[in-house]
């Protein structure tokens, strides 16, 4: 069986108004260690995210740890 987890990205910084770009508040770099924290004994052989920045960068912390690479899917864009 296969099980999918639906990671919602870590708290962005609004300040920056393009949406790709928009990157994580300190909160939410912090908070990224919780998502790796969980995803950690979950045996994930696969990393997809959406292309945004914020996205990529709550996962990338996780990736680094499991080697592996966080591959982007436009198609999981927000808008």
């Amino acid at each position: 069986m296969t099980t999918i987890y639906f990671i919602r990205h870590a708290e962005s910084d609004y300040t920056e108004h393009n949406d790709e770009l928009r990157p994580l508040t300190n909160k939410g770099l912090i908070d990224r260690q919780l998502v790796t924290a969980y995803l950690m004994d979950k045996d994930i052989k696969i990393i997809l995210s959406s292309p945004y920045k914020r996205a990529v960068d709550t996962l990338v912390d996780f990736a680094n740890k499991v080697n592996l690479p966080v591959i982007t899917v436009p198609d999981f864009r927000e808008r």
